[in-house]
């Protein structure tokens, strides 16, 4: 699937970093690309008895997808972990087509696996995957594909969280894939003979990966995050959580976004701009910002808030605050359940037993699970689940997950406040069209 990131439109030279939700790794943009080469070892991913939890990912070399968005000629390797079992598939995909295995190979944890995707038109071409331990090749020809012209814009190497979709499409858990590098890269245009990358690419390209890559080991990874500092802070309109809080049980307008995978215990943390602080918990994975709820970058840049009229729009992206690590009970009021326990969904408790396995943390001894479909809260019975230490999973009076299609009622909608006006939505539902609204730009002043 297409990166979930700001590229779009036009190519244009860049050798910046960039981030993504659900993309990992490097991208050239440029024109004309035929051909994108490289070889992995095949990871050798994470697992837990303990866990049911189903968790995924995939890595991957394609042609478009990032500046150009409406197709993609791609091919790779996916993994699929349930408790302590884990099989891998080999595949192919032109997009917007579906994916479609390669039968006929096998793929083993530590197998050095080539990839090829090779366009030979903007409708036509070819993707290889040849096991370099095994031998075996296969090999897939497409021949007319209308429906998704390629630009030829982008030359991609990537780790990916890809979608599920039953009802709607969301992200998949995203499996601890501890480090992959990719070797013997090549990227080839038309108007070029095939060679090497340059030594400027192979620069930002191992630059780039080894930053996003250790960003995008989510699921396992404890927060990195020192425990004080001065961090460049962003504003956030839409609720998420990459460990499965429920938003309907915490002030979401006190939520962090950051680069980091939420810690066990030390996820309260206090920002400070000038005379202004707030506490703010961190329950989600950014792609590399510091992003907070939309509110509370409002009141600690400006003194304002996100409903404010005129609505004050920032004459710069962010704005550089202060942080600490602050004891979880300073957090205390953002936590909204009737029991004072921090809510996680009962049917992805991945969080849960990653937490119970460190002794002591604040999450093994304050967490409870509830039988919600997603964190928007949208579906499933609001009911507590127990949560058994021994399998780590959960047993709810309805049944884990069996009314997870079922809207939740009494509603418990959890609203958005998108930028730069404020206007409400309830998150996980459609966007709304931003409304007209009065806007003062003023610089953020302590």
């Amino acid at each position: 699937m297409p990166a979930n990131s700001p590229s779009e439109g036009q190519p244009v030279n860049k050798s910046n970093i960039e981030y993504s939700s659900n993309w990992a790794g490097a991208v050239l943009v440029g024109n004309g690309y035929t051909q994108v080469t490289g070889t992995i070892a095949v990871p050798t991913i994470a697992t837990s008895l303990r866990s049911r939890a189903k968790s995924s990912g995939s890595v991957w070399v394609g042609i478009d997808g990032d500046t150009c968005d409406t197709s993609i000629l791609q091919t790779g390797i996916d993994w699929f972990v349930e408790g302590d079992t884990v099989t891998y598939s080999a595949w192919y995909e032109w997009y917007p087509d579906v994916v479609f295995d390669f039968s006929n190979i096998i793929i083993s944890a530590g197998d050095s696996i080539k990839m090829i995707v090779t366009a030979t038109s903007k409708t036509s071409g070819t993707a290889i995957i040849e096991n370099l331990t095994t031998g075996v090749v296969v090999t897939e020809t497409f021949i007319g594909m209308v429906d998704g012209p390629l630009c030829q814009y982008d030359a991609e190497w990537i780790v990916e969280d890809f979608e599920a979709c039953t009802d709607a499409c969301s992200l998949m858990p995203f499996a601890d894939f501890g480090t992959i590098t990719f070797t013997d890269v090549s990227a080839i245009t038309s108007d070029t003979t095939p060679s090497t990358p340059s030594v400027p690419f192979m620069n930002m390209f191992f630059c780039t990966l080894s930053l996003l890559s250790a960003l995008a080991v989510i699921g396992v990874k404890s927060s990195s995050l020192p425990s004080s500092g001065t961090v460049y802070v962003t504003p956030h309109s839409q609720f998420s959580s990459s460990i499965g809080v429920l938003g309907c049980k915490v002030d979401t307008n006190r939520i962090a976004y950051w680069p980091y995978w939420p810690d066990c215990t030390n996820m309260c943390i206090k920002l400070t701009f000038g005379s202004r602080s707030k506490t703010i918990l961190h329950i989600d994975s950014s792609g590399g910002a510091h992003d907070i709820s939309f509110d509370a970058f409002q009141y600690l840049a400006f003194d304002s808030s996100a409903t404010a009229s005129p609505a004050i729009l920032n004459a710069n992206a962010g704005v550089n605050m202060d942080y600490k690590i602050v004891d979880m009970s300073e957090c205390s009021d953002i936590i909204k359940s009737d029991t004072g326990k921090l809510s996680f969904l009962a049917v992805n408790p991945n969080q849960i037993v990653s937490c119970k396995d460190q002794s002591g943390s604040w999450v093994a001894d304050n967490f409870e699970v509830r039988n919600i479909a997603n964190s928007q809260c949208q579906y499933g019975v609001d009911e507590v689940c127990t949560f058994d230490d021994t399998t780590g999973t959960s047993t709810c009076p309805s049944g884990v997950g069996t009314k997870g299609n079922v809207a939740l009622s009494p509603a418990q909608p959890v609203i958005d406040y998108i930028a730069p006006c404020g206007v409400t939505a309830t998150a996980g539902g459609a966007e709304p069209v931003a409304d007209q609204c009065s806007m003062v730009t003023q610089t953020p002043a302590p």
